[in-house]
């Protein structure tokens, strides 16, 4: 069965071909032609099949004779292995359980049928009762013969049996309509292929106009109407192809799909209806998706002098390192057209910050905010001409923490260790040449700090600094002029980094879109980075709010959560929804502020010592000591590094070009993973 649609988005002819593989699986090959791009927004995948298609099988529980209550039969078949129990009575009128096991042979060549099954049917008599001690029961075969049922469809078939043949179906337990089937949240994943995918789509009721399918890839929903013909689910969907579909929703809430050409793609579909991943908004388009935070590639531990070392027991000092936990490993693809997929994130890079084309990564790629806008705005590259200057979200996405800070009066870049994959992405550090240190890595985002630094009154971008792994607010104007910055534009998922905090009455917060779990208020004692991991470990002691598994997060969990459209002067909140409780402080300036929060993950040098500092973000201002006085220089938001352990007083003025304040006691903000 095939039918042809031709997507607005990708203006491709897909056709669709069902093959049912059993209750909860189903095979849906799509032969895809004339593709410009894989983004994979095809609603299609919601599609599973009709009733006796190739390789049905027959749905697994109760079922029974509705012409003849009184009796049913329990049907379970393990790949093709069936197993049947039936409760009936004797002659007598005494209860009795017969069983059958036997092999389940599908039928392809038969018109009506979907397989068969013969088995020896046992009784079994004198067993165990309630409240009764326990007695063995005796087990007899049957000289009644073997028990055969024809299954016509997943639901309906006859059953022979001492020569008798009843018509059997499928128990139904609550009945609903099959349009109410169709209605849901359906998560796509892929398992291997060519095309970047992490899709949700949505069907949901859209009153007269009958159902909206809403796909992550662009926000974009098609309404259709669903009806009933000929025994048949059928969706017409009102886009420019106008096909008709027919859909069969059966009870399973997973199937598999995959491409069958030459773009081998193979995806699984799962049910989202009862799992805190997506939630459409009712009566809006507006989705807000899954959030899928990138690991940050440490693998390494390190022990209190800084150097690398065996993680640490349960129980052991420095317990709960970045390293102990296994997230969302990188995973990305050269697609070999300069662009780069990111297989977790669904977004799609731009592979190389090389602007001018000219072969060379250097001063002249950088672009003013402005121009970073207008050039990634214009880009076509790859068949797409959708780019965007990245977030500082989706930015900072790509930061791996497996990089090595560096000192910046270097001047060489041997051997060094950038904060991004240079297997996938193009890289380079500062232009020596042209005067720039090497650390003048800074890529921009499309954030702007809502407040401003050095109290210049000028606007402040966030941008994240490869070379050295750190997100800054950078001055849109340096020395008189426009500041310029790398540029590594970005297509997909446009909302991706999103939100959607809920409370759950219980002190918690849980992130929707992230599937993460934070507790809403924070440690309110300072910590140094010690201290911290150890008060984790107490918390779970003491099943902190009933939970035994939180962390300390890591550096890409805990900026997932900051909210960069607030800040202490313009808000005069943290940077953070405000359903988190923050712990006031005094900072440096000796004015009201937020606190800063350590992460699990440190940030490795190129020292004597490379782990003695770790990752912290600070939620409300990033002071540093400049022109004899105490601004915020990095903005709230910012993430620095700072050290694990020691005495701020031991730097009055702070430390580095901008003299940024030393934070070395921080708050701890808890998370673990929704279950």
């Amino acid at each position: 069965m095939a039918h042809h649609l031709e997507t607005a988005e990708t203006r491709a002819v897909v056709v669709v071909v069902l093959d049912v593989l059993e209750e909860e699986n189903a095979n849906v090959n799509y032969q895809v032609k004339n593709i410009i791009s894989l983004a994979f927004t095809m609603v299609l995948l919601l599609v599973t099949s009709t009733a006796g298609a190739e390789g049905h099988y027959p749905e697994d529980g109760w079922w029974w004779n509705p012409g003849a209550s009184g009796r049913g039969y329990f049907i379970e078949r393990q790949q093709d292995v069936m197993f049947v129990a039936a409760f009936v009575y004797t002659e007598n009128g005494a209860p009795q359980w017969l069983s059958a096991q036997g092999s389940f042979v599908p039928v392809d060549d038969v018109a009506g049928l979907i397989g068969s099954y013969s088995g020896t049917v046992y009784y079994s008599s004198g067993g165990q009762c309630i409240g009764c001690a326990y007695t063995t029961p005796l087990t007899e075969e049957s000289a009644q013969g073997p028990l055969t049922i024809n299954f016509a469809d997943n639901q309906n078939g006859s059953l022979e049996w001492s020569g008798e043949t009843v018509p059997i179906t499928r128990f139904k337990w609550s009945w609903f309509d099959a349009v109410d089937q169709l209605s849901g949240t359906w998560l796509l994943t892929q398992v291997d292929g060519i095309s970047p995918l992490s899709q949700i789509v949505n069907i949901t009721d859209a009153g007269d106009s009958g159902f909206a399918l809403i796909t992550d890839r662009f926000n974009d929903a098609a309404v259709g109407s669903v009806e009933l013909m000929g025994g048949d689910l059928v969706l017409s969907l009102t886009d420019a192809s106008e096909e008709v579909l027919p859909l069969m929703m059966p009870e399973s809430r997973r199937f598999y799909a995959g491409f069958n050409d030459a773009n081998t793609l193979q995806v699984v579909a799962l049910r989202l209806d009862d799992m805190p991943l997506a939630i459409l908004d009712s009566g809006t388009t507006d989705e807000i998706m899954r959030f899928s935070i990138v690991d940050t590639g440490q693998v390494l531990c390190y022990d209190e002098l800084g150097m690398a070392a065996t993680c640490p027991i349960v129980g052991e000092p420095l317990h709960g390192q970045d390293a102990q936990y296994e997230g969302n490993k990188p995973d990305f693809t050269d697609n070999g057209d300069g662009t780069v997929s990111d297989n977790i994130t669904g977004l799609l890079w731009q592979q190389s910050p090389d602007t001018d084309l000219d072969g060379h990564i250097d001063t002249s790629d950088k672009l003013t905010h402005v121009q970073s806008q207008t050039y990634c705005s214009n880009l076509t590259l790859a068949g797409n001409s959708d780019w965007w200057l990245p977030d500082i979200k989706q930015l900072y996405s790509l930061i791996d923490f497996s990089g090595i800070d560096i000192d910046a009066s270097r001047t060489d870049t041997n051997g060094l260790t950038p904060f991004i994959d240079t297997a996938y992405f193009d890289f380079g550090y500062g232009d020596i040449g042209a005067g720039e240190r090497i650390i003048d890595a800074q890529y921009a985002s499309s954030t702007l700090y809502v407040s401003n630094t050095a109290n210049d009154g000028g606007g402040t971008l966030f941008g994240v600094n490869f070379a050295d792994g750190r997100i800054k607010g950078y001055g849109l104007s340096l020395s008189g002029q426009d500041k310029t910055f790398y540029v590594r534009c970005v297509r997909g998922r446009g909302n991706y980094g999103q939100n959607d905090f809920i409370a759950n009455g219980d002190l918690t917060l849980t992130d929707k879109a992230s599937g993460l779990m934070w507790a809403q208020d924070d440690s309110v004692v300072s910590l140094d980075w010690q201290q911290a991991l150890d008060w984790v470990v107490q918390q779970n002691v003491s099943n902190y709010l009933r939970y035994n598994d939180w962390r300390l997060p890591n550096a890409k969990e805990l900026q997932s959560i900051v909210d960069y459209t607030r800040s202490p002067d313009t808000t005069n909140s943290a940077a953070i929804d405000p359903l988190f409780n923050t712990t006031d402080i005094t900072n440096e300036a000796g004015l009201a502020d937020y606190a800063a929060y350590w992460t699990s993950t440190t940030h490795v040098n190129s020292t004597t010592f490379p782990g003695a500092a770790s990752v912290y973000l600070n939620f409300g201002r990033s002071m540093g000591y400049m022109r004899n006085s105490w601004v915020d220089v990095h903005g709230a938001g910012a993430q620095r590094s700072d050290p694990k352990t020691g005495d701020p007083a031991d730097y009055p003025t702070g430390r580095g070009p901008q003299g940024d304040a030393i934070r070395i006691y921080n708050q701890v903000r808890l998370v673990r993973d929704v279950r």
